[in-house]
This record gives C-alpha cells, sequence and structure tokens, in this order.
C-alpha cells in the first residue's frame, strides 16, 4: 500500500524521524500509522544496539577497601548485564603513589 505524503510528513512530524524512514516504515506496516511507530521504535532500538561497545576494560585501585570493594562491584554490574570477564584480573603497581592498581577486561557478546 503507498502512503500519502501527507500521512509521511504526519508521522515524521509526530516521531522526529527522517522522511524516507517513515516513508519506508509506512510501507512496512501498510498504512497501519500505530505499526508504523513500532517499526521506527524497533529499528531505533537495533540501530542503538550496533553502537553500544563490546569491550569494556574496569580498572580500580587497592589504595583501601573501599575503592577494591567498588572494583568488584563494578565487575559485578558488568556481568549482571550480560557482559563476562575476558581473561584474569591484572595487577600493576602505580609507581607514582605506591597503589596496587587492578585491570579486568569485559566483553559483551
Amino acid at each position: 500500500m503507498s502512503s500519502t505524503a501527507s500521512e509521511i510528513f504526519k508521522l515524521h512530524k509526530e516521531t522526529g524521524m527522517s522522511i524516507m524512514d517513515c516513508k519506508e516504515a509506512l510501507a512496512e506496516a501498510n498504512g497501519d500509522v500505530e505499526a508504523a511507530i513500532e517499526f521506527l521504535r524497533n529499528k531505533v532500538e537495533a540501530e542503538a544496539e550496533a553502537l553500544k561497545p563490546k569491550y569494556a576494560l574496569v580498572t580500580g585501585g587497592a589504595g583501601s577497601s573501599d575503592e577494591l570493594n567498588k572494583f568488584w562491584m563494578d565487575i559485578t554490574d558488568l556481568i549482571n548485564s550480560g557482559w563476562r570477564c575476558q581473561g584474569g584480573v591484572s595487577v600493576t603497581l602505580n609507581n607514582r603513589n605506591g597503589v596496587l592498581v587492578f585491570h579486568q577486561a569485559m566483553v559483551r557478546d
């Protein structure tokens, strides 16, 4: 079903999406505005998912037990949101202040 220019423009004004995206959405939804809005929402979510980072490096100092606890909590938060650890924790010594620094590489599938 072909949508009219006024329908496309109305969807464009309502959603803020490009004219071409609105035209495509209305064509996919056979002119159903609600289905077109859902199509656009899914398209935006898919594009946002593709832009999310795939790798992260969690770093924390061990100058105090609070800093070390925060490091492990950051890792736990990432694991709970779908990330997994890549390799083991590496530890380096910060020569400037003598603090141990922990590093954990994370990856998201």
